[in-house]
């Protein structure tokens, strides 16, 4: 799918793949290429349809190239995909006279749909400041983007802090703690290479951005920096959480072992006793007496009565 921005005199307006050859300035996103769309894109920035599939490469660790006629920007964004959070690639294409932007991603990116919704007089503003700010801008919703992320995060932390002593969803439960442990390594990873993007573009895009505006680039640093921050103290949360939910099934089963061991200590003297009178001899003592029988049930109600009153003093049931 593409879609075209383009400034024209005081106006932004939607254009389409062959505005890229007015010399206008102008916004190319694709999302999910075709094969034909990709061909399209290598004539235009210069590559032949190889070298492009190996920068679109959904394995490319974010990084900036600089190219001929283009500087390329590989940057890592978050996605959902079945409960789990992974990162991926949006590859972008800044042309070097400064009048074709164009970016490609394969996933869904709602930093770019939410720049699209920006009103008219914010993107006339922002187009005026030519590739450089619509750069900036695009990688702030991205950063943004990630801050929404580890609030799901972090209310899914929530809701597994409350469920980590649930014995019998045991299962369920270390399911959902893995999945997040899973989702903020791949977070973790990204932001970190993302950062180094971050401090490699403010070399290059130096001229092309006014003084005043490199700003941006310290606000940037400064908001992946205290991403990094939050995803490496939710990954010790939930790696805290892991160990404490073990020990918890841990002490669970020792108490059940406890009790097991307990009953069956109380089971065994009367059991014992029984067998005892019950062997095949003609000699035992008090077999023959009337009141033997009442005797050995009153000698295994007293054992037992005995035995329940030392465990529950121990605690063991």
């Amino acid at each position: 799918m593409v879609k075209t921005l383009i400034l024209e005199k005081n106006t932004v307006r939607e254009g389409t793949f062959t505005d890229l050859k007015s010399g206008k300035l102008i916004w190319v996103d694709l999302e999910n290429p075709t094969t034909m769309e990709l061909s399209k894109l290598a004539g235009v920035v210069g590559l032949s349809d190889t070298e492009l599939k190996e920068y679109l490469k959904p394995t490319q660790r974010p990084t900036l190239f600089n190219l001929s006629e283009h500087f390329l920007i590989i940057f890592d964004m978050p996605f959902s995909d079945k409960g789990y959070i992974f990162t991926s690639p949006i590859t972008i294409f800044i042309s070097k006279k400064g009048n074709d932007f164009i970016t490609v991603h394969k996933a869904s990116s709602s930093a770019v749909k939410k720049i699209y919704t920006y009103s008219q007089s914010r993107l006339l503003e922002i187009f005026k400041e030519g590739v450089a700010l619509i750069t900036l801008i695009l990688l702030e919703e991205i950063i943004d983007s990630y801050f929404i992320v580890l609030d799901d995060v972090s209310d899914q932390i929530e809701d597994i802090e409350k469920q980590i002593f649930d014995y019998k969803n045991s299962s369920s439960v270390m399911k959902r703690t893995f999945t997040v442990k899973k989702s903020l390594i791949f977070i973790h990873k990204a932001l970190v290479a993302n950062r180094e993007v971050v401090l490699a573009l403010e070399k290059q895009l130096t001229k092309f951005l006014d003084l005043k505006k490199l700003g941006f680039y310290l606000e940037l640093n400064a908001d992946i920096a205290q991403l990094i921050e939050m995803a490496t103290t939710y990954r010790d949360i939930i790696t805290s959480a892991i160990e404490i939910h073990l020990s918890s099934i841990s002490n669970n089963l020792n108490v059940t072992m406890k009790k097991v061991t307990s009953w069956g200590a109380i089971i065994l003297v009367p059991s014992l006793i029984a067998s005892i009178f019950g062997m095949n001899f003609r000699h035992i003592p008090t077999l023959d007496s009337p009141g033997g029988f009442f005797a050995a049930l009153l000698l295994m109600v007293i054992a037992s009565a005995l035995l329940t009153a030392y465990f529950k003093k121990k605690d063991w049931l």
